[in-house]
């Protein structure tokens, strides 16, 4: 376990201190910078300030969002509009859908069951590199 630690140490050493664009930080500079983010308020306590917070005030008001879920029309009036009506499926119906299976059944396009494995065409129908 200790060999490709002392490999990876032989053949990548450490840089030599204040070597490199950044040098490593003083205690100095670490406490400073720490008294700052506690002081900015960036720092939390333990469990109790998770979740964080979102800043205070809120980019629209009360009277604001209803306007605009009043012009949507999801505002509720009263109890005549319950249950919500569903919106319109766009696309193909139930029975369209079950005649474009019963055709690709008759086509042969469809399988169903475990009793067509492999398919009938050999190797070449499992698609290429699934030999």
């Amino acid at each position: 376990m200790r060999a490709p630690a002392t490999m990876s140490m032989a053949t990548n050493p450490p840089p030599p201190a204040g070597a490199g664009p950044s040098a490593p930080k003083t205690r100095e500079q670490v406490r400073a910078e720490r008294l700052a983010a506690k002081a900015a308020g960036q720092i939390g306590f333990g469990e109790l300030d998770y979740p964080p917070v979102p800043p205070p005030g809120s980019p629209k008001t009360r009277a604001a969002v209803e306007r605009e879920r009043q012009a949507q029309g999801r505002i509720p009036q009263g109890e005549l509009d319950y249950p919500p009506a569903a919106a319109p499926a766009a696309g193909k119906t139930r029975a369209q859908i079950a005649a474009e299976l019963q055709q690709a059944r008759d086509e042969g396009k469809v399988t169903f069951g475990e009793l067509d494995y492999p398919p009938a065409g050999g190797k070449e129908a499992l698609g290429p590199g699934l030999k």
